[in-house]
């Protein structure tokens, strides 16, 4: 008796190119492709956003489950993903498009990635890479959070608080407050700050 290995190959266009699926699936059941692996926005600036896809394809012998996608990560504030699916099932040979809108919502570098959680028994994990750059302003307050540590009633204890713009944009302070008792604020820059 001989036993022979099929080997799938499937072509698709999209916006990236032409896709070319080759995976030799040896078992019977459902299974997973995703492409591409990593999506870069580039450089976008405060207020623009940018959208990109990756695609689900379905290239086991029976139908796959996808549970979940998810965005994790430092910067997945940035990402969304758009008219998000929930769990559905792709027949065998079917494709999905999943749309991921980056907005800035940091300055520099923001990296972070879309879980496709499926029933692939191989496979049930697979990230997608999504990579961005913001040019927006961004304010930091060091240190945050301040600890004045113990203080005798009665005693009062003063510290400096550094504000400084950390993004690629210039920001302007209007305003600097504080909330609870018994904090006050001492000597305070004249405003409006540029920075």
């Amino acid at each position: 008796m001989r036993f022979a290995a099929l080997a799938f190959v499937l072509l698709s266009c999209s916006e990236q190119g032409i896709h070319e699926v080759d995976k030799t699936y040896t078992g019977a059941g459902p299974g997973i492709e995703v492409d591409p692996l990593s999506l870069d926005y580039g450089l976008l600036s405060d207020g623009e956003e940018l959208l990109q896809s990756f695609t689900i394809y379905s290239i086991g012998t029976t139908d796959l489950e996808v549970s979940q996608i998810e965005i994790v990560g430092q910067g997945a504030a940035s990402f969304t993903i758009l008219e998000e699916p929930g769990t559905f099932l792709l027949p065998s040979g079917a494709e999905r498009i999943i749309d991921v809108l980056f907005a800035p919502a940091g300055a520099n570098e923001l990296v972070a990635q879309a879980i496709v959680h499926s029933d692939d028994e191989f496979s049930p994990l697979v990230p997608v890479n999504l990579y961005g750059e913001g040019s927006v302003a961004e304010l930091q307050i060091s240190p945050d959070p301040y600890d004045f540590g113990d203080t005798y009633v009665g005693c009062s204890k003063e510290t400096e608080l550094t504000i400084s713009n950390v993004g690629t944009l210039p920001l302007e302070v209007t305003g600097i407050g504080h909330s609870g008792e018994p904090f006050s604020l001492g000597s305070l820059p004249e405003l409006p700050l540029l920075l």
